[in-house]
């Protein structure tokens, strides 16, 4: 599972790129030949990532991939910064839930709160989602800035939120209503129905990916 390959294609399609951070093929052909040798008998199965060089950071004990830089929320103005503009500039997410059996993946309108430490949606009661996370408030969302053109593998932004969710209620829903309709007046009426809940996301932790490889992590202090 090769990151980005050094190909004369991708270097003319993300000019601006760093490429000594990318695979070359004479990599993934050194990959491929242990793999096909006496000696690959214990990797049955495996996917292999084969990710180049990559930025420094910290790796978690016992991590494999790329290294992660860890940066706590209250040391890390450049990255939060970074993370709100992009979510400034985005009105939908991908939000992934789960059943006992089975995942979920829906589109949702988003807002967090100034701070970060917030994410919340609206759903219905009656919604898929809305029942996985009655029974696992564990959630992942995804925020990107694509532009859908080849320069994406430079230039794109993704943001994976991680955090507990659950229903808003009382003050905390209606300070969260307000952020909510100011960036979604729009659907003010689909909020307002008393079938709809305001789901609020305690994060845990923001993981920024840019350059399909380069990965920080904002991790929100209780």
């Amino acid at each position: 599972m090769p990151s980005i390959v050094d190909t004369l294609a991708t270097r003319a399609a993300c000019p601006q790129a760093d490429p000594p951070k990318w695979v070359t093929p004479e990599q993934i052909a050194e990959v491929l030949a242990c793999l096909v040798s006496n000696s690959r008998s214990l990797a049955n199965g495996a996917a292999i990532p084969v990710v180049g060089g990559v930025s420094s950071g910290t790796r978690a004990s016992g991590a494999s991939g790329p290294d992660i830089e860890e940066v706590r929320m209250s040391g890390s103005d450049d990255l939060a910064g970074r993370i709100r503009r992009l979510l400034a500039g985005q009105s939908l997410a991908v939000v992934a839930t789960q059943a006992e059996s089975a995942l979920h993946a829906s589109l949702i309108a988003f807002v967090a709160t100034p701070d970060l430490r917030r994410v919340a949606f609206a759903t219905a009661r009656t919604t898929r989602k809305f029942a996985n996370l009655a029974a696992h408030p564990r959630v992942a969302l995804l925020m990107d800035d694509r532009s859908h053109s080849r320069t994406d593998f430079y230039d794109a932004t993704a943001i994976t939120v991680v955090g507990e969710a659950y229903e808003a209620w009382g003050d905390e829903r209606q300070a969260l209503l307000a952020l909510y309709l100011q960036a979604h007046p729009h659907l003010r009426d689909f909020v307002d129905a008393p079938t709809c809940a305001l789901i609020a996301v305690r994060v845990e932790r923001y993981s920024v990916v840019t350059q399909f490889q380069n990965v920080m992590e904002l991790v929100c202090e209780p």
